[in-house]
C-alpha cells in the first residue's frame, strides 16, 4: 500500500537525490497504515523498504450500532476499509463509556482511554487464537478515569440462552484474564501461560460455553485453569445489559 502511494508520488526518483531517503520517510510517516519504518535504504535498483503495517486487532463497541477498529497499540484504524475486508473476522472490546464526553477520536491516533489500549494489546495476543478458543469480546468492568480502581479483564464466548432462565437472557461463559500483557502483577502468570490454560481447560472439560457453569468463571490469572465464583457489585450489575 505504501510503496504503491510512494511509487504514485515519486514517479522516477533518483537515488543521486541526497534527500531521498529522509524525503521518503517523511511521506511514509504521514500514511496511517505504516506503524513502524524499519529500514530505507538505497540501492543499485532503487530504494529497499521495510515497513511493519497497522492490522486490526479489535472492534470497540461504542453504542448497539457502532465499532471502531484498532491496532495492537489502541491506535483507531479506517473502519470503511476493515469493514470491507470483514469485522466478523475480530474480537470485541466491550466496557462502559468508552468515549468519554470531552474526548473526540481520530483516525490514525491512539485511542484516548488506557481501557481500550490494554484491551487492544489483549486482542493482539489472542489473535491467532479466540476463535479456536471459542471467544468473541474482551471485556472490563473498570469505569473510566485515571482514579477508577482497577479491574480485570475478562474474556467472553458468544451468547446462549439459558435454559433455565424463564427471561430467556443471554447467557456468555466468562474467563478472568486479568491485566494486559506487560502490565501483569508479580503472581500473575504471561499472556501465553493463560492461553495455554484455557486451551488445557477446553481440552479436558470440552467447549468453554458448556463446560464453565452459568454463575462460575474460568479464572487463568495464575496460569492454571481453576472454575471460581465472583461477586458483582450492584454497579457491575447495572452495566451489564449495556456491554453484553
Amino acid at each position: 500500500m505504501a510503496k504503491t502511494m510512494l511509487l504514485d508520488q515519486y514517479q522516477k526518483p533518483s537515488t543521486l537525490d541526497p534527500s531521498l531517503v529522509a524525503n521518503t520517510a517523511d511521506f511514509i510517516r504521514s500514511i496511517g497504515w505504516v506503524e513502524k519504518i524499519n529500514e530505507i535504504r538505497k540501492s543499485k535498483s532503487g530504494l529497499n523498504i521495510d515497513l511493519t503495517y497497522r492490522h486490526p486487532v479489535a472492534m470497540v463497541k461504542i453504542n448497539d450500532t457502532q465499532l471502531l477498529p484498532v491496532d495492537r497499540q489502541g491506535v483507531i484504524l479506517d473502519g470503511e476499509l476493515v469493514r470491507a475486508v470483514d469485522d466478523a473476522q475480530l474480537l470485541r472490546i466491550s466496557m462502559f463509556r468508552p468515549i468519554s464526553p470531552n474526548a473526540t477520536l481520530y483516525t490514525w491516533r491512539q485511542w484516548p482511554d488506557q481501557r481500550v489500549q490494554e484491551a487492544a494489546s489483549i486482542g493482539y495476543v489472542l489473535a491467532d487464537h479466540w476463535k479456536q478458543l471459542g471467544l468473541l469480546r474482551i471485556v472490563t468492568f473498570q469505569l473510566p478515569g485515571d482514579r477508577a480502581e482497577r479491574q480485570d479483564f475478562q474474556l467472553w464466548t458468544h451468547g446462549q440462552i439459558d435454559p433455565n432462565d424463564v427471561d430467556n437472557r443471554p447467557y456468555a461463559a466468562k474467563v478472568i484474564w486479568g491485566s494486559a500483557p506487560g502490565c501483569e502483577s508479580q503472581d500473575e502468570a504471561s499472556a501465553t501461560a493463560k492461553i495455554q490454560a484455557i486451551d488445557d481447560f477446553i481440552i479436558q472439560r470440552g467447549p468453554l460455553l458448556d463446560s464453565i457453569p452459568n454463575g462460575k468463571l474460568l479464572d487463568v490469572r495464575s496460569g492454571s485453569p481453576i472454575l471460581t465464583s465472583q461477586a458483582r457489585t450492584a454497579d457491575q450489575i447495572s452495566l451489564f445489559s449495556d456491554i453484553r
